[in-house]
């Protein structure tokens, strides 16, 4: 399955972190992803990382829709993995889900998304199998249009993609999109098994990252590692010389 990562040439300088914790805890045999952006990133890109430059003439100014469409139509695959260059893994990805995900997708066609993160508190969702639960798809249900890491069957991506309003950012890819119901379906797991945290968070950086410890997701908890503060140190650090 190829494995994409979205970045921006004002948040590049966050793939460094990136991908040190995702060299870190991806724990499968094929380690590598596709970055996909504008200008070169603000840091180097390792062995198993490439860098996909979506058009000669796209910013940061650049609809999202005409950035990424080119690209995604023009992919063989039927299904991915995305997520952004702020998406820090902090834990081990827990293979028995992953790699579940990854065979439902080849194998049932009618399933059209695979979120990484569980349901919300509040929601009593249908089981799908042992591992995962349909999530909801009707109006203001987020599971289908959410940007979190997912893995997204290429046909549903483009769908949201190609919004009758357009789609300018991630914001609205989101947003406009959330305004519609869905006959696709999305499945949601039973528990966590790909452990992020939003280094950034609203154009800084997300002050759950300063310190060691559970980091409350609303939803689900997390633990951030005295190990890894480092990184989101540096991370913070960067983002300050980027100001500059």
């Amino acid at each position: 399955m190829k494995k994409f990562v979205i970045t921006s040439d004002k948040y590049s300088f966050c793939l460094r972190g990136f991908q040190k914790l995702i060299n870190k805890y991806w724990n499968f045999e094929d380690p590598t992803f596709t970055i996909l952006g504008f200008n070169n990133p603000h840091c180097d890109v390792g062995e198993n990382f490439s860098f996909c430059n979506l058009g000669e003439n796209f910013t940061d100014k650049t609809n999202w829709d005409e950035a990424l469409n080119p690209f995604f139509n023009n992919l063989n695959e039927d299904y991915f993995f995305l997520c952004f260059e702020d998406h820090f893994l902090i834990d081990f990805v827990k293979s028995e889900y992953f790699d579940r995900a990854e065979k439902i997708m080849s194998s049932n066609p009618s399933i059209s998304k695979i979120r990484v993160h569980p349901k919300y508190l509040n929601h009593t969702l249908e089981k799908y199998d042992e591992l995962f639960c349909f999530g909801n798809t009707g109006y203001n249900s987020y599971y289908p249009t959410s940007l979190r890491p997912a893995i997204w069957r290429k046909d549903f991506f483009l769908k949201l993609l190609n919004h009758p309003s357009g789609i300018r950012n991630p914001h609205d890819f989101e947003n406009r999109n959330n305004l519609l119901s869905f006959e696709e379906k999305v499945l949601v797991p039973n528990e966590l098994f790909f452990a992020d945290l939003d280094a950034m968070r609203v154009g800084a950086p997300n002050p759950q990252t300063f310190q060691e410890g559970k980091i409350n997701m609303d939803y689900y908890f997390m633990d951030l590692k005295s190990e890894d503060l480092d990184v989101f140190s540096e991370m913070k650090n960067s983002w300050q010389n980027e100001l500059r």
